[in-house]
């Protein structure tokens, strides 16, 4: 009976995964024009992670290769900003030039996405951690 509950437990996390993933993206990308943005998404994106690990604990995942791309993103939202002094010659602001449509919604969305991406990363990588230091204590 345990192994069917397991099985079946795997079959309805593989079925809602997507749909986590695509509703952790559609906060993120209307964080700006509605309540969400990058965190609540990245936090959204992270729980997919961990149930994936839930499921399938044996499944192992780079833990320092998630740290690496996680610094990437953390240097990008660093960078992104900066971007403004090449383009508007104002430090920190958004880099678009304002008379495009385009104008409100392009630097929000793009900030979002980075600390959407980072913060899953984050998240999923202090989960592992956690993960790791019980087994360690545990045996």
């Amino acid at each position: 009976m345990e192994e069917i509950k397991n099985d079946l437990t795997k079959y309805l996390i593989d079925i809602i995964n997507p749909f986590i993933i695509v509703f952790g993206f559609y906060v993120i990308l209307y964080g700006d024009i509605s309540p969400g943005g990058g965190f609540q998404g990245g936090a959204i994106l992270a729980s997919v992670f961990i149930l994936q690990y839930l499921s399938k604990p044996l499944n192992e995942i780079g833990i320092g290769k998630m740290q690496i791309i996680e610094k990437f993103f953390y240097l990008l939202i660093v960078l992104v900003p900066i971007l403004s002094i090449f383009t508007r010659n104002i430090m920190f602001t958004n880099f678009v030039d304002p008379t495009t449509s385009l104008y409100s919604r392009f630097y929000l969305i793009i900030m979002n996405l980075l600390i959407g991406m980072k913060v899953s990363l984050g998240l999923t990588v202090i989960f592992y951690e956690f993960v790791m230091h019980e087994r360690r204590w545990s045996k």
